[in-house]
């Protein structure tokens, strides 16, 4: 009775797998999950940034959220002056340079959980 159930399931699994038309394999599984592990160790890469700028917008520290609120003042004259080509252009510059771009290294996700205590 339940062997059948499950052998069952798997046979309308790849049923609509081929109506999709799809056939994920082990290595597409493994590409997800590295991705995944990745996005994860990036995120905790820059968790410090969010914090500053959560700081910032929650008035934390009200000294650095004027200067935050100055600088967005500013910004957005300079954005009224300035074509916005420019500022793109200067922003992805500064951006594409900026350390927190930087791909942290990482090991595959397999050897990071193996080293994790």
């Amino acid at each position: 009775g339940d062997a059948g159930h499950h052998g069952g399931d798997g046979v309308k699994r790849s049923a609509a797998g081929k109506m999709l038309g799809v056939n994920p394999s082990v290595e597409t599984y493994e590409g997800c999950v590295q991705t995944a592990y990745w996005v994860q160790a990036l995120l905790r890469h820059c968790v410090w940034a969010m914090e500053g700028l959560h700081d910032l917008v929650t008035w934390k520290d009200a000294a650095k959220s004027n200067a935050f609120m100055v600088g967005c003042f500013v910004a957005g004259w300079v954005m009224l002056i300035v074509k916005l080509k420019w500022i793109v252009l200067g922003c992805c510059f500064v951006a594409l340079r900026h350390p927190i771009v930087a791909k942290p290294a990482t090991l595959p996700y397999r050897l990071a959980l193996a080293a994790d205590p």
